[in-house]
């Protein structure tokens, strides 16, 4: 695939080259089509583009697309992918959040952004306890789902105390009520003193509402608000970690996190329980049995700035490089989800195997390979890449 370098005199006959071939794809007028693509000279190109951005630190970022896409229907989709490989485009994809690289948003060659906000739809089926979920939705979008249709359920299966009954359900995620919790963590943890005004006992989405930052009482639709609570730059990176860490090297964590002058945060994630129970190679995410925990490191700044920026980020590479004592090693494991460029990235679209595997083995282990045959048979022209993207199996170039 040759990747096009346009400009802006060539930009207006590349958006009616595109529009005409999404009109023969999809055999549709041209008002159906224009209620789908935004061009960057249309009035709702910037709102649509900065609507669901979490990370500003590309915000002054020239390599914005030249089209953004808010299909309705897969074979939109479609149309889109046919005619931006008819044209030299490349494709990045926006979907429900995460996207802490900013990978969705940029691209150093000529390129289409699909936003997923109109395929987001959720479908649970509480018989077989599954459920279907379009890349679309937001986690707050599907959290709230999953409660009103338990709710549902327990609503109509009993008519004595619901809220009792809810609460039972989702006990099983947790440690338990705090007549259970506190004579537990009192005899693993005596030193915290661990008392029941300490602790706030609410159901399993009143802690998904807790967490995310809403106050107690605050109404459950808040959840289905698509627009970030938190809207700052920011860098993380990810470990995992399979033996105790000494008090000692927790020490000078806190000590660099006390030292950082904006906010800072280590944020310890439990695994064990069901995850262990599944294979590291029954899907792609590898870090099952033998992980105590994952830590995500975070740093957040205001000033969007290339100073500040390279003061924060430099912060996270430090601290990064304090813990490599206390994680796990060969691989030194990354959580996928909170993608890290300083980990490696493909140079071009011909990047090989064995350079991608720098990166690929940390987020996922043997299933590297697996993912790169995959890959291989679905894709064999790599169009759909990007400096994390899986490789061709067989790439050995550069």
């Amino acid at each position: 695939m040759m990747l096009l370098s346009t400009s802006c005199a060539d930009s207006t006959s590349v958006e009616k080259q595109f529009k005409k071939c999404l009109l023969t794809q999809l055999d549709e007028n041209s008002e159906s089509i224009e209620k789908i693509i935004f061009t960057s000279s249309s009035s709702l190109y910037p709102q649509v583009l900065d609507s669901l951005e979490q990370n500003p630190r590309w915000v002054n970022s020239s390599w914005k697309p030249l089209f953004i896409l808010t299909p309705f229907h897969e074979s939109e989709i479609q149309a889109t992918i046919q005619c931006s490989k008819e044209h030299g485009l490349q494709l990045r994809v926006r979907s429900g959040g995460h996207d802490y690289e900013g990978l969705s948003y940029l691209s150093k060659v000529p390129f289409v952004m699909v936003d997923l906000i109109n395929i987001r739809s959720i479908e649970i089926n509480l018989d077989d306890e599954t459920a279907w979920v379009q890349a679309g939705a937001s986690l707050g979008e599907l959290y709230y789902k999953i409660s009103k249709d338990l709710f549902i359920r327990i609503v109509a299966q009993n008519s004595g105390d619901k809220s009792k009954t809810f609460q039972a359900t989702f006990n099983s995620l947790f440690l338990g009520g705090i007549d259970k919790l506190i004579p537990l963590m009192n005899e693993n943890f005596p030193e915290l003193g661990l008392q029941a005004k300490d602790c706030s006992e609410m159901s399993w989405i009143r802690s998904v509402m807790s967490f995310a930052g809403y106050n107690k009482g605050d109404p459950l639709e808040l959840l289905l608000n698509r627009t970030t609570m938190f809207k700052s730059s920011f860098k993380a990176k990810s470990d995992f970690v399979k033996d105790p860490i000494p008090k000692s090297g927790l020490e000078g964590a806190w000590k660099m996190i006390l030292e950082e002058e904006t906010l800072a945060l280590m944020i310890l994630e439990p695994y064990g329980g069901r995850m262990n129970e599944i294979s590291e190679s029954e899907i792609p995410f590898p870090h099952r049995k033998g992980n105590l925990y994952n830590i995500q490191y975070l740093v957040r700044w205001e000033e969007n700035n290339i100073e500040e920026s390279k003061r924060h980020l430099d912060w996270a590479k430090m601290i990064y490089r304090y813990m490599t004592p206390y994680v796990t090693k060969s691989p030194r494991a990354a959580y996928f989800n909170y993608k890290d460029l300083d980990l490696g990235k493909n140079k071009h679209e011909n990047t090989s195997y064995s350079k991608a595997s720098v990166w690929g083995v940390k987020y996922f282990k043997g299933n590297f390979r697996k993912l790169a045959q995959i890959k291989t048979k679905f894709d064999p022209q790599n169009f759909f890449n990007n400096e994390q993207s899986i490789p061709l199996q067989n790439s050995r170039h550069y």
